[in-house]
């Protein structure tokens, strides 16, 4: 049996679970103040409190807004003698931006 958790609800409750033999046996629902079960089930799905959507195109300018003001940065700090920075800002938000 599949369960639909918002983010919100999750605040209230608390999901361990047991993983023997690397397969989930069950995901319960307890009251983190008195430790009662109030749910046990063999599957949950879990989905964010607040979705944001942006056009495609806002989300093109805005990369590459970034990958611009990105050569800024690291030609700066290449400059500053700062090359370990450089590097590690320049794999750091390349990878963000994957």
């Amino acid at each position: 049996m599949a369960t639909w958790w918002s983010c919100s609800e999750l605040r209230r409750v608390r999901l361990p679970h047991r993983i023997l033999r690397r397969r989930h046996h069950n995901i319960d629902a307890i009251n983190p103040l008195t430790g009662e079960i109030l749910a046990s089930h063999d599957q949950i799905f879990i989905y964010p409190a607040v979705h944001y959507v942006m056009p495609e195109e806002r989300v093109a300018t805005a990369v590459t807004n970034i990958k611009e003001e990105l050569a800024t940065q690291v030609m700066h700090l290449r400059g500053q003698g700062k090359l370990l920075e450089a590097q590690r800002l320049l794999a750091r938000t390349k990878y963000d931006l994957r």
